[in-house]
């Protein structure tokens, strides 16, 4: 639920005194919706990665990419009654000859480096073992890392 209402500007409307309430993880995903913010990907391009639907046996994706900064973000939701597993998304406005640093947010520690061909042409596999679930992956360009081009002979 919280993933579902990112936005550059969120209220966080808990009773203090509940003690139902996970603070623990409630901070975590606070930090997350900081570092999101902080990086302005919400003031990026937009490219739907699934048609728009409402449908709780489909998933939903979408992506922000800043061509300025060469940083973006993925949002995924497995709805409650999918049966889908993984997907893949074909990412868009990414430069074909930069290589970018991968990150899900839920799995931080293993991060991973792919061109931009790759994730436009091959695309971003995301797994989600559980219905619903989000999913928040972030990417950024590395500096000064371009592919090599191959010539033809």
């Amino acid at each position: 639920a919280f993933r579902s209402s990112l936005a550059p500007m969120t209220l966080l409307p808990y009773d203090l005194r509940r003690r139902d309430v996970d603070w623990s993880a409630l901070k975590q995903l606070t930090e997350e919706w900081r570092r999101i913010t902080s990086a302005g990907y919400f003031y990026g391009d937009y490219y739907p990665l699934t048609p728009y639907n409402r449908d709780d046996t489909q998933w939903i994706a979408w992506q922000f990419h800043r061509p300025d900064t060469g940083q973006g973000l993925v949002q995924a939701f497995r709805r409650q009654h999918s049966q889908t597993r993984t997907m893949l998304f074909r990412l868009g406005g990414l430069d074909p000859a930069v290589r970018y640093v991968v990150t899900d947010l839920d799995y931080p520690g293993k991060a991973e480096k792919r061109t931009g061909l790759e994730l436009m042409e091959t695309g971003l596999l995301v797994e989600m073992k559980r219905s619903p679930q989000a999913a928040v992956i972030v990417y950024r360009q590395v500096e000064d890392k371009r592919v090599a081009r191959v010539k033809s002979c």
